[in-house]
């Protein structure tokens, strides 16, 4: 099941759109990942952390870059922009 894509703006699923100013945060308890963001009702999105794969365009799974479990760069990649939105203000 495709959550949502990362793109340079954000993050797009089915009937969400997250820019990266929209995110609060990010927490991790028990295995699962919580994005927070106060733009839906829901609060932001909570997944499981070992399921996460990433797709290339040609349709091939990856489930680690550089050695890293793509999960935890995605969570990398959130802090990332985060810091990049707080140093620009």
């Amino acid at each position: 099941m495709e959550l949502f894509r990362v793109t340079a703006d954000g993050l797009y699923g089915q009937g969400i759109y997250y820019l990266w100013s929209d995110l609060g945060g990010i927490s991790i308890t028990d295995g699962y990942a919580k994005i927070h963001s106060d733009k839906y009702l829901s609060g932001g999105i909570q997944f499981v952390l070992e399921g996460v794969v990433m797709k290339t365009f040609a349709g091939d799974e990856v489930r680690q870059v550089h050695g890293y479990p793509v999960s935890y760069c995605l969570l990398n990649r959130i802090s990332f922009e985060q810091q990049r939105l707080i140093e620009r203000v």
